[in-house]
């Protein structure tokens, strides 16, 4: 009983890794775009995390993009609605600023 010992065939075997994305589902840079979006959104309620969410947005949409998958919904969510709520904030910013401002200087002027 003269047996050879086993020896696999490297060639023939699929690889375990791929560079592929293993489901329509499942891409890189699909958590990161949800994280984006739930920090852009998070802004809605009063926190100052839109800018955060904006620019991880932009890196989920590399990440997905140079991983072959064009359409990451939830980054896209992300970059749009985190432009408009920081637009939405300067804006904001600079009315209470003008009418506070013209408050004080209101306020100033009866001290007289």
């Amino acid at each position: 009983m003269d047996q050879q010992p086993y020896q696999p065939q490297y060639g023939n075997t699929p690889s375990q890794y791929s560079n592929a994305p293993r489901s329509s589902e499942d891409f890189p840079g699909k958590t990161l775009g949800l994280v984006a979006m739930i920090l852009s959104l998070a802004s809605i309620l009063g926190f100052p995390t839109a800018i955060v969410g904006l620019i991880l947005g932009y890196v989920a949409r590399k990440q997905s993009r140079e991983a072959g998958v064009n359409e990451n919904m939830f980054a896209k969510i992300a970059i749009i609605s985190g432009w408009i709520l920081v637009i939405l904030g300067v804006v904001m910013a600079i009315f209470f600023f003008v009418i506070f401002g013209a408050a004080a200087a209101g306020s100033a002027s009866y001290g007289r």
